[in-house]
């Protein structure tokens, strides 16, 4: 994967077509090997060939992946503003999310001065089932790509659980329950069941944090990063309405930066 890598590194940096003679070069790599890995490339759509000169430049697929990763630098910018600023109104832990290639990765972690003098690192990739995050965001995400993470959690969860198993349609309900509310929330204690944010199988936290996970979305609807935030046990979140409402607001005016129109 890291030579095929090299190698669109190699044709994108040339900002121009090139030979394979030249990729090969700017590669590192010798031409044989190259022009195996430029078939693969082809035939994905990462590389097109010019049919008269036989040259080589970045295919529309390259180019795709090349603007979503522009719109998520926005995004992230964006998102690392309202961390700061609810994180320093509130004096909360918060901490921002994207989807990445195992699922829900932190990206941005921000301490509060009233905080659990914690930290989640930056690139930890959460659960999805255990996690207000990972709930939210596979909300928003097609089941094709949630399959194979949802599998792997199933499996685990029934494997220490085989009283209480779980399958596809508790899930199904609750990702459409979070989906609809608008965030995503979990907590130690039954305080949330009065708001309708029961989990369908609730899993104990040890350390009794309470999490609430809001989306932010872009001009064209998707959900590039979550901001989650972190209660204490002396400032409840979910016992107050006001708090999780403040929290939305936030992601919803990060949402407008990007151009998002509510029902859109």
């Amino acid at each position: 994967m890291f030579v095929g890598l090299s190698v669109l590194r190699a044709i994108g940096s040339a900002r121009r077509p090139q030979p394979l003679r030249e990729i090969a070069a700017n590669s590192g790599l010798t031409a044989n090997r190259v022009h195996r890995y430029l078939s693969s490339l082809l035939a994905a759509g990462f590389v097109q060939q010019d049919p008269n000169s036989g040259d080589y430049w970045l295919g529309e697929a390259a180019i795709e992946i090349g603007l979503q990763a522009l719109g998520q630098l926005d995004a992230l910018r964006v998102g690392i503003d309202a961390l700061q600023a609810y994180s320093e109104r509130s004096g909360l832990d918060c901490h921002l999310s994207v989807w990445g290639t195992h699922g829900p990765t932190v990206v941005r972690w921000q301490a509060g001065r009233l905080g659990q003098q914690l930290k989640i690192e930056e690139g930890r990739v959460l659960p999805v089932l255990w996690s207000a995050t990972g709930r939210l965001m596979a909300s928003h995400r097609e089941a094709s790509e949630l399959a194979p993470l949802l599998k792997a959690e199933i499996k685990a969860w029934n494997a220490e659980h085989p009283a209480k198993p779980i399958d596809r349609d508790q899930i199904g309900t609750l990702l459409t329950a979070v989906r609809k509310r608008g965030f995503s929330a979990t907590t130690a204690t039954g305080d949330h069941q009065r708001l309708g944010l029961r989990a369908v199988f609730p899993r104990p936290d040890h350390f009794g944090l309470e999490t609430v996970a809001v989306p932010i979305f872009d001009h064209q609807g998707r959900m590039p990063i979550a901001l989650t935030v972190f209660g204490t046990s002396q400032f409840s979140l979910l016992g107050d309405n006001h708090r999780i409402d403040r929290i939305v607001e936030t992601a919803r005016a990060a949402s407008r930066k990007l151009g998002y129109a509510a029902g859109s």
